[in-house]
């Protein structure tokens, strides 16, 4: 009986391998690299009404509803960072990304995600991915997207040890891990 438990052992430690890796190798790590941005990008239609449902921003200048911000109209923003910190979490961006966004290599290390791929973090985050991304376009408000796209934009400067005057505020120390 012992010698069948540790075969069943075994086998169940192979099947939870083979998966782990079929993942790893099935993930599209084209999303975070060089040529990221030069997706189709569909026609622009506004942000959705805001609604009490939603998760919004605490403290924030509110932006236009009638179109979305192409750029992070917060990077660097202090406030921004902070909210978004708070907001990584609340809305369970580190449940896949992990926490202070270090990934564990099945999902993408948006540390990686550069201040130039706004526009790549903006169709994520609105339409989610075929990877198992959902969308949270009916769900975050714009101002809640790009507060946590703030935050990703400090981690992304700690991580790169980037030189960037907008990262330079001893607040964000607080981030790194």
């Amino acid at each position: 009986m012992e010698r069948a438990s540790k075969h069943i052992f075994a086998a169940l430690a192979l099947i939870l391998a083979g998966s782990f890796s079929i993942t790893t190798l099935a993930f599209d790590w084209s999303s975070v690299g060089p040529n990221a941005n030069e997706e189709s990008q569909e026609e622009d239609t506004p942000p959705p009404p805001q609604t009490e449902d939603m998760i919004h921003a605490r403290g924030l200048e509110q932006l236009p509803n009638d179109h979305w911000q192409e750029n992070n109209p917060y990077r660097g923003n202090a406030k921004a960072v902070a909210e978004g910190a708070r907001l990584f979490s609340r809305v369970g961006c580190k449940d896949c990304h992990g926490i202070k966004a270090v990934s564990g290599g099945t999902t993408p290390d948006l540390r990686k995600l550069g201040p130039d791929k706004d526009a790549l973090y903006l169709e994520r985050m609105r339409n989610g991915s075929s990877k198992g991304m959902p969308s949270f376009e009916n769900r975050v408000t714009q101002e809640a997207m790009w507060a946590i796209r703030s935050y990703i934009d400090v981690r992304w400067a700690q991580y790169n040890d980037s030189d960037v005057e907008w990262a330079k505020n001893e607040e964000f120390e607080q981030y790194r891990p």
